[in-house]
């Protein structure tokens, strides 16, 4: 077991210097920096693509788990690895918890989970809503647990994980339908609800998570007057009355769902086939748990009511985006449910092999055919699910000091660069030299200016505060040198 959760780890680590950065990830780590300012905007999560006015997530969970270490002089490789490694230990958790279930389940989820695009995706990036995936992974336990041993501690846990979640995208919503399912099914359980109440400490432990979970939303819209959730009404009643349902992207988030693994698409079945084979299996397993389950804590009971939340969930998930009427945009929206993707195929298996193999050799057969899978495929899939992204922090930085050498330049920051979210944060280039990641420094006005564009063309001149700049050089990925003339010169030049 422990070799699988280590190789799991180490892939986990493999692309943490590939990852892009750009505006999306330094406006976070500026965002941390003003919450211990106690600036008020700070308190609120990243912004939403496309609304108008902007509408931002519940919280700044986000920008702390990114800031904080940063903030601690690990660095941004090192805030990197952290955030991977959560993907790590949140699979960590719910493996062990599946594992006191039903072992031959758990080690089907964590194969199949291991085998998930998706995860990699999200270990390969450096991104605030990555961190989407280890608290969808985290539900994932503590609602097994809850099916298991069913407590108020563990619904009220399961409760704050889907809120902490919309502090990352209020996406994480379409996880509701699993709480409820899972909070009624063991609330209806035989006995008493847990054996009694919460405990002095789980009871302080569930006001600080919700003190943490909704309290940074409340002084916000307190504080703003509702701004939030008024633009976040604006751009729903938008959405609905634009356009027609997003049936393709409904579409496509069950075909994610139905084959996370890729399996059935390298095959060479259609989408809609891929959609039918995903429903049969999900029709099979949940039929053969629904005959052989049995009384309360019972792992074939538990199975079945995780594998009927995995499939509302999925359908909640697909009625969500059809109603929003616009393209999916990303697998981050998709990334709190991907731990529950793995269970109606894991389900499945978990009742085809209880035909072949007992229950005692099956988890030594599924442990050794796991870790010989990781080491045999992982990293060719963690590769092929990131590939290394040409706006790296560390290609910037090397053009940077490549560029400036020690000295002090001014900026000139295009699209993707610039602080277009919040103009208040500095842009790409300000943020690294400002704060020392860079061997330059940050000097408005200077005679060397460094220009960065994400399609690496310059023009030959460059005017800024009535300033004439010369290109001298360009470095890659995009980042070019430009030099300040005299007023003469820059006119003789700019008029030929």
């Amino acid at each position: 077991m422990a070799w699988a959760l280590v190789v799991f780890a180490w892939l986990t680590l493999r692309h943490i210097h590939d990852s892009v950065f750009l505006e999306d990830q330094t406006d976070q780590l500026q965002n941390f920096e003003a919450l211990l300012r106690l600036q008020p905007e700070a308190l609120l999560g990243p912004p939403m693509s496309g609304t108008r006015p902007t509408a931002h997530a519940f919280g700044p969970i986000g920008a702390i788990v990114l800031g904080l270490p940063v903030a601690l002089g690990l660095g941004i490789d090192g805030t990197h690895a952290i955030t991977s490694l959560l993907i790590a230990g949140a699979a960590a958790v719910a493996f062990l918890v599946l594992l006191r279930i039903d072992e031959p389940f758990a080690w089907l989820w964590f194969l199949v989970f291991s085998a998930t695009g998706l995860v990699w995706w999200n270990a390969g990036l450096f991104w605030a809503s990555t961190l989407l995936l280890p608290l969808g992974v985290l539900l994932l336990a503590v609602a097994a647990s809850c099916l298991g041993r069913p407590s108020l501690f563990t619904i009220a846990l399961l409760i704050l994980t889907v809120v902490l979640a919309m502090q990352i995208h209020p996406a994480a919503g379409v996880a509701v339908p699993v709480v409820a399912i899972v909070a009624l099914v063991s609330t209806l359980s035989p006995g008493p609800l847990g054996g009694a109440r919460p405990t002095q400490r789980q009871s302080l432990a569930i006001a600080a998570l919700t003190l943490v979970a909704v309290g940074p939303y409340v002084v916000s819209e307190s504080l703003t007057r509702l701004q939030n959730s008024r633009a976040m009404l604006a751009h729903v009643q938008q959405a609905t009355e634009e356009q027609a349902l997003a049936v393709d992207t409904a579409e496509q988030t069950l075909l994610i769902a139905s084959d996370p693994t890729g399996a059935l698409a390298d095959v060479g079945l259609s989408n809609r086939a891929v959609i039918a084979v995903g429903a049969a299996l999900a029709a099979v397993a949940v039929v053969a748990l629904w005959k052989t389950r049995s009384s309360r804590g019972d792992a074939r009971r538990v199975l079945l009511w995780l594998t009927v939340a995995t499939i509302v969930g999925v359908g909640t998930q697909a009625t969500f985006f059809a109603l929003m009427r616009r393209p999916l945009g990303g697998y981050h929206y998709v990334s709190l449910l991907a731990p529950f993707y793995a269970v109606v195929p894991a389900a499945f298996l978990r009742e085809v092999l209880a035909r072949f193999l007992d229950r005692r050799r099956a988890p030594i057969v599924l442990a050794c055919a796991c870790v010989a899978f990781l080491v045999w495929t992982g990293p060719s899939r963690a590769d092929r699910a990131m590939a290394p992204a040409m706006w790296s922090y560390r290609n910037i930085v090397a053009a940077v000091n490549d560029l400036c050498d020690g000295g002090v330049a001014d900026t000139a920051e295009g699209d993707g660069f610039a602080a277009t979210v919040n103009p208040h944060h500095d842009g790409v280039l300000q943020y690294l030299m400002k704060r020392n990641f860079t061997n330059c420094r940050y000097q408005p006005g200077s005679a060397v200016l460094i220009a960065a564009s994400r399609d690496g063309h310059f023009a030959d001149w460059h005017v800024a505060n009535g300033q004439r700049y010369r290109r001298d050089t360009v470095r890659f990925p995009g980042i070019a040198l430009y030099r300040r003339v005299p007023p003469d010169q820059g006119n003789a030049a700019t008029s030929n």
